[in-house]
């Protein structure tokens, strides 16, 4: 055997071993993302025709309720961990079923929680508020400690 063929077999191994290397970290470094995205559909001509939004927690909230204002708030407290708040106006459903916004507050204040601890990492907080506001003026508060929380998630 020649040196030129025993240094192209050396540069044939070190090139596949390189490649290997280079084929396995690329597969462990895969991105795993929780986040939803956006879906668009782009027609023949290459425009997009259809767009449609992937609804996260708070927009189920908004689907199940259908108020005229939807707002959330970040309380800031001096004690490092915040209260967060989610005020809804003028909802038929709520202002007509007025017996049982306890029920509603919990279901309100358990598609904001999952929100919360996904958008932020760590989630600290001390209370969750659900505030709901009335057409004839009247305000409901709901507020909601991590204990209470961790009942209503089970």
């Amino acid at each position: 055997m020649t040196k030129n063929s025993e240094n192209e077999k050396t540069m044939k191994k070190i090139l596949f071993i390189f490649i290997l290397v280079n084929f396995i970290s690329c597969k462990e470094s895969e991105i795993k993302s929780t986040k939803k995205f956006d879906y668009v559909h782009v027609n023949e001509e290459g425009i997009a025709d259809e767009v449609q939004k992937t609804p996260n927690e708070t927009d189920e909230i908004g689907y199940l309720y259908q108020p005229e204002r939807m707002e959330t708030e970040e309380i800031k407290k001096n004690t490092g961990k915040n209260d967060y708040q989610y005020t809804l106006t003028n909802s038929d459903l709520l202002d007509s079923d007025s017996q049982n916004l306890k029920i509603h507050s919990r279901k309100i204040v358990s598609a904001y929680y999952k929100f919360l601890i996904r958008v932020n990492v760590p989630f600290n907080y001390d209370k969750i508020i659900v505030k709901i506001i009335h057409r004839n003026g009247k305000v409901d508060i709901f507020k909601y400690s991590e204990k209470e929380m961790q009942e209503i998630i089970k």
